[in-house]
């Protein structure tokens, strides 16, 4: 019965969870070409993998309808699964009238200086980033994503020029952007509350970097690690901060221990492998890190990357570059001119 506009109400819901796009153009350009099912002709007619009831379902509701459906079952088989396997059950049945009560808030484990510049916060390690709902939300999110857009939101990201036979040298990602914002809008508020927790443990981040409140959500990302997998040393350019969550346990895997090194390259400190639904957050372009070889298992996180932009919103798929951004914004403004141009007739 709520008296909030159509039009108006994903802003509204957002509000309401604690995330608001940072623009107009946000809500214009994902949430009405996700409700809006004559926005893509032909869709259905293009992928084998929609059966009958996708065309229904699109029919009744656009891909909006299509995507809920399907987040909704894979939550339920998520949720069966971890409740079958799962002795941490206790502390997250709805049946518990305490449940609320019980589950943890997110909390500052330890934080790790660099060797050459002891003064200064180069990780925190923060526990509870998550809530066993909200984890599994994000593996049923990521299933439907990789379901339906595994085209433009799917890719196998390798982090070195050649992998060898015996090493796989990347992850597979699955890009969920957007997706989070319409369907979990309350864990793209949550990534950004662990990271200013962390902005707070590390002084600011040592008087050097924003506040983690006032950035965009460049890229929210599922990476999946099989076995014989790692990456290499690497950086995050272009973003400012980067958190990485763990949505398994440390005995589900063998190896792949998250590693660090100082400017200079050489490797700083192991850390150990965190517990699930704790994160790792640092400053993107200044840390680098690495992934350990997998020698057994599958390593699985949710990483999500702020930067100085707005948020992405449908569009530029993917980890824009800043230039790719601008790009999009100067070709979806001028869209916005023509169309305002038109006569009324023909909008």
């Amino acid at each position: 019965e709520s008296t909030v506009s159509e039009s108006n109400l994903a802003t509204e819901c957002a509000e309401v969870m604690g995330w608001t796009p940072r623009s107009k153009y946000w809500e214009a350009n994902t949430f009405n070409w996700f409700t809006n099912k004559d926005k893509e002709d032909g869709i259905m007619e293009d992928h084998d993998r929609y059966d009958d009831e996708d065309r229904r379902n699109y029919q009744e509701g656009g891909m909006e309808q299509i995507m809920r459906i399907c987040i909704d079952r894979a939550l339920e088989f998520q949720l069966a699964a971890f409740v079958g396997s799962s002795a941490e059950y206790a502390d997250f049945s709805s049946t518990n009238e305490d449940h609320y009560d019980a589950v943890k808030r997110p909390t500052v484990l330890q934080k790790f200086n660099y060797d050459n510049t002891p003064n200064e916060t180069a990780l925190v390690q923060i526990e509870a980033a998550l809530t066993n709902e909200e984890a599994l939300t994000v593996q049923a999110i990521a299933f439907c994503v990789k379901e339906y857009f595994e085209d433009t939101n799917f890719e196998y990201r390798s982090f070195s020029q050649k992998d060898d036979d015996e090493q796989i040298d990347g992850n597979y990602c699955t890009y969920m952007d957007h997706f989070m914002q319409i369907f979990a809008p309350g864990i793209s508020a949550q990534m950004k509350n662990v990271a200013y927790l962390a902005w707070q443990e590390a002084d600011g981040w040592n008087g050097k970097y924003e506040d983690p409140k006032t950035l965009g959500v460049r890229t929210t990302e599922h990476l999946h690690y099989k076995q014989r997998g790692r990456v290499s040393f690497h950086d995050d350019p272009d973003s400012v901060y980067t958190i990485v969550v763990s949505l398994r346990r440390p005995e589900e895997y063998i190896g792949g221990e998250f590693l660090v090194a100082d400017w200079e390259g050489n490797e700083m400190q192991r850390v150990f492998k965190g517990p699930r639904l704790s994160a790792v957050v640092f400053v993107s372009e200044e840390l680098l890190h690495a992934v350990g070889d997998i020698t057994g298992g599958i390593r699985e996180t949710f990483a999500t990357e702020l930067w100085v932009h707005d948020d992405v919103t449908y569009g530029p798929n993917g980890r824009p570059t800043p230039d790719a951004w601008e790009s999009f914004l100067e070709d979806l403004k001028e869209l916005v001119n023509e169309t305002n141009n038109e006569p009324e007739s023909e909008l």
